[in-house]
């Protein structure tokens, strides 16, 4: 099941971060993986208004044993080279402003993307047989976190560097 390949996945991840470190790189990073449940190809089910939970759970896993793995390597080789970059809270402290005040000052729904599929069958970027677009923009990128059903646009990247957790986490490396 999902917990035991969580696992393997995060053993093969501390292997190749303790093998990168005896190639001598002296500060090296793990990305906590962001809320994947609060991506929009999760939360179309849910009318664009809420996060899959069970997914947020699985990741949750992830993280909770990539964090142990780094505090594994760190002891092991008796030094602090190694540090996670905490995408998940990141990601939250962005969404929660939209919780915390119904409408973010910034985006309007952060689940919502800007681009979609006219329908199911489509996405972003798809064209039917006669190059005719069948996918939809919204009028200000600015306005929308995510570009399309999983990235961010640029104002959401701003949005989730600018925040105190990956702020904290980024002045490990220095």
């Amino acid at each position: 099941g999902f917990p035991a390949f969580i696992g393997r996945v995060v053993n093969q991840l501390k292997v190749n971060l303790k093998r990168i470190h005896n190639l001598g790189v002296r500060k090296i990073a793990a990305s906590a993986l962001q809320p994947l449940g609060c991506l929009p190809q999760s939360t179309a089910q849910f009318s664009f208004e809420q996060c899959n939970e069970s997914e947020n759970a699985l990741v949750g896993l992830h993280n909770q044993l990539l964090a142990q793995a780094v505090n594994d390597l760190n002891k092991e080789t008796n030094s602090s080279s190694f540090f996670v970059l905490d995408m998940y809270n990141a990601f939250w402290n962005v969404f929660n402003q939209k919780q915390a005040h119904q409408v973010s000052p910034t985006f309007g729904n952060p689940f919502e993307p800007c681009c979609v599929g006219v329908s199911a069958a489509f996405s972003c970027g798809s064209v039917d047989e006669n190059g005719v677009k069948q996918y939809t923009l919204c009028s200000n990128p600015k306005s929308k976190f995510f570009w399309d059903t999983v990235h961010p646009t640029e104002q959401g990247w701003r949005a989730v560097y600018s925040t105190p957790a990956l702020q904290s986490s980024l002045k490990q490396f220095w």
